[in-house]
């Protein structure tokens, strides 16, 4: 697998997903994976598969870009780490003092989506089968897409409040 990600939305590493696939090669995008990234890093390397880690704005900016991977019968598997909102720009916000205005918004059913463009649907129902989910991809031609809800409350109380705690007590 190729892994692209889009960290900007995502609040945890790529290592966390990379024990699930033998060889990974990756790349950073920013805050981009999914747009006008991972389905042409396809495209140009047939003989791999590609595996894309996003946030549910940033996969929504361009998802209509399942139509071609569809239609172009790629290998492609996108985790989707569903939030409801534009979640990285909100926890950004709120530590640089901000109110909380427009970030929130209503998602379609990703599973039924990815579906109607004639792809594969999932949805995370634990960690054990993320876990599942992820080898099932890796192993079945096509493209999926997976849905996967994130909290990311302890990110905020970790990444903002014990760092800083911790930091002072150096």
């Amino acid at each position: 697998y190729d892994l692209w990600r889009d960290l900007g939305n995502a609040g945890w590493s790529w290592q966390d997903v990379v024990p699930y696939f033998q060889r990974a090669e990756t790349s950073d995008s920013g805050e981009g994976a999914w747009r006008g990234h991972a389905g042409p890093l396809r495209v140009s390397f047939p003989g791999r598969k590609v595996f894309a880690v996003c946030g549910d704005g940033g996969f929504m900016m361009n998802s209509q870009e399942l139509e071609t991977a569809v239609r172009l019968g790629l290998d492609l598997t996108v985790l989707i780490l569903n939030d409801n909102a534009y979640g990285m720009i909100r926890w950004k916000q709120a530590n640089m003092g901000f109110a909380d205005f427009g970030l929130s918004y209503g998602n379609p059913d990703f599973v039924k989506y990815a579906e109607s463009y004639g792809a594969n649907g999932y949805r995370v129902e634990s960690a054990a089968h993320l876990k599942d989910l992820l080898a099932h991809c890796r192993d079945t031609p096509g493209v999926h897409v997976i849905d996967c809800p994130v909290d990311y409350s302890e990110n905020d109380r970790i990444l903002n409040v014990e760092i800083k705690d911790l930091s002072r007590a150096l």
